[in-house]
C-alpha cells in the first residue's frame, strides 16, 4: 500500500478543478499571489474572485475564462491571451498588460489604475465604462 502525503493527495485532488467552490458563496479555492504562471492555461475555467495579484502570467491562456472580481493587482501578464474573457469588476490596477490579446474580453468596472495596456489589442473588448472598442483599439480603448 501506498501512502500520500496530505498536500499531496490535495494537489490531485485539485488539479483541473475550477478554483471557485464553498457552496453558495462562491468562495476562491485557492489563488495564485505572486506565483509564477508563464504559459500556463486557464482557458474556459471559472476564476472568479481568484488573487493571481504579483504574479508573473507572460504568455497565459486565461481565453473565455471568467475572471469576475478577479485581482491581478501588480501582476505581470505579457503576450497573455485573455480573448473573450470576462474580467467584470477585476482589480487591474498596476499590471502590465504589454502585447496582450483582449479582444472581446469583457473589463466592466474593473479597476485599471496604473495599469499598462502598451500593444495590447483591445478590438472588441468592452471596457471599463461599458463602452466598446473599435477595430484597431491597439494599446488603449478606441
Amino acid at each position: 500500500m501506498i501512502r500520500l502525503a496530505p498536500a499531496l493527495v490535495a494537489v490531485v485532488l485539485l488539479s483541473g478543478c475550477n478554483a471557485t467552490g464553498g457552496g453558495s458563496s462562491g468562495t476562491p479555492l485557492f489563488n495564485y499571489v505572486n506565483d509564477d504562471l508563464d504559459q500556463r492555461s486557464f482557458s474556459g475555467q471559472s476564476l472568479a474572485g481568484v488573487s493571481f495579484a504579483g504574479s508573473v502570467a507572460d504568455g497565459a491562456n486565461f481565453s473565455n475564462a471568467t475572471l469576475d472580481g478577479a485581482s491581478f493587482d501588480s501582476a505581470h501578464a505579457h503576450r497573455a491571451n485573455f480573448i473573450k474573457a470576462s474580467l467584470k469588476r477585476a482589480n487591474l490596477s498596476n499590471t502590465d498588460f504589454t502585447g496582450s490579446s483582449m479582444q472581446g474580453a469583457d473589463l466592466t468596472g474593473a479597476r485599471i489604475d496604473n495599469a499598462r495596456f502598451n500593444d495590447a489589442n483591445l478590438t472588441g473588448a468592452t471596457w471599463v465604462d461599458g463602452k466598446t472598442c473599435a477595430a484597431g483599439s491597439i494599446g488603449m480603448c478606441r
